[in-house]
């Protein structure tokens, strides 16, 4: 079996056992959200590397799930996170997501609700400016966490001078210097 453990974010201070305050809920579910599409893209790898069945009993547990079976300390992580934050996610939720990424499908972490690009030519915006604050922000190759990635944006200051739909977030923006798309949920425009 494989063990979900996940970090948290710096804005969460805990008060007794697994209840936690949130100094910046923005920024918790925000980190939530990049570790948990980090960590299905790491089991999607393991799991083929090692011929795995995401899906099948006891190949992926929490940390929670895992005590219930005897296997690990008493502690309700990631679910009491993922819980407390209002972000949706489920340990079920998870295991689809990595048996979908193992498919080659993207990884997304909301549901598909976007309509189809016409044309596939996307909303020509006029150019405006985003502040990136995030370190670790990926460059994607087209408008989606189902396209390759060309490193990390750095914090600062960029033009978006087109807009799309796409996997993995509400839109997508893409950088004026033609380095490739960012998520525009983890920029502010500036």
């Amino acid at each position: 079996h494989i063990g979900v453990e996940m970090c948290e974010p710096a804005c969460i201070k805990y008060t007794s056992g697994a209840n936690f305050t949130c100094s910046d809920l923005t920024t918790a579910k925000a980190v939530a959200k990049r570790t948990y599409e980090a960590a299905v893209e790491l089991f999607a790898s393991l799991c083929k590397q090692y011929g795995l069945d995401p899906m099948k009993d006891g190949v992926i547990i929490s940390h929670r799930e895992g005590c219930a079976r005897g296997l690990a300390s008493n502690h309700g992580d990631p679910e009491h996170l993922w819980n407390q934050l209002g972000t949706g996610y489920t340990m079920n939720g998870f295991r689809k997501a990595v048996q979908a990424a193992m498919k080659g499908g993207g990884v997304t972490t909301t549901p598909n609700t976007e309509k189809p690009a016409t044309g596939g030519t996307g909303a020509t915006v006029k150019p405006y400016l985003v502040r990136v604050t995030i370190p670790d922000l990926y460059i994607r190759k087209g408008p989606g966490t189902n396209y390759g990635k060309n490193g990390f944006i750095k914090p600062g200051v960029y033009t978006i001078v087109e807009e799309r739909t796409g996997a993995g977030a509400s839109k997508w923006g893409k950088l004026k210097s033609g380095a490739g798309w960012i998520s525009l949920d983890y920029a502010k425009k500036a």
